[in-house]
């Protein structure tokens, strides 16, 4: 559960850096490279097609327990304008029905998938963490960030472990993975 409570530590320090009262970034400081000899995700964890049963990002956030196996559907992205964890296999994912800028008629923007358009509080409601973990239960110290082409806004499909905080907080502890075309 430590490890469950740094990411998502990690995770409100990223919606901080959230976009200002006039829908513009607040550029986030960029990390040291997260993928120079570090290990790599295993190619175990890609899935050959999108799961035929799946719940959004919100409900799983909303109804899903710890220790509940779920498969939940997502867009890369989230309160921040990087989704990725720095030095962690670790991502946040918005529920679909959120439309990032630029699809809310908003355009212009250079970071859709910071969401800065979106009401901060249905984005709480709406955004869980993803983590890739070893055999340890130790997030890989890799980024997720182009595995299996994970992009920001592309949609994924997650099925795991759920864990969640005592603040309602979910994370995913990811057995498997397929990112939309």
């Amino acid at each position: 559960m430590k490890i469950a409570t740094l990411t998502l530590s990690l995770v409100a320090v990223l919606f901080t850096a959230s976009c200002g009262k006039d829908g513009s970034s607040t550029p986030a400081s960029t990390p040291p490279s997260a993928t120079a000899n570090k290990p790599k995700i295993p190619d175990t964890f890609k899935l050959a097609a999108a799961p035929a049963a799946f719940i959004t990002a919100g409900k799983a956030r909303a109804e899903a327990k710890t220790g509940d196996v779920v498969t939940v559907i997502g867009r890369v992205g989230g309160h921040s304008e990087n989704p990725f964890v720095p030095g962690l296999a670790s991502f946040t994912i918005v529920d679909p029905v959120m439309k990032p800028c630029g699809e809310d008629g908003m355009d212009g923007c250079k970071t859709p998938w910071d969401y800065c358009c979106a009401d901060p509080d249905e984005m709480k409601k709406s955004t869980i963490v993803v983590e890739f973990r070893d055999d340890g239960n130790r997030p890989f110290l890799t980024t997720a960030k182009g595995f299996n082409g994970i992009e920001p806004l592309k949609t994924v499909y997650v099925t795991g472990r759920a864990e969640k905080d005592d603040g309602g907080n979910l994370v995913v502890v990811a057995s498997g993975i397929f990112v939309r075309p």
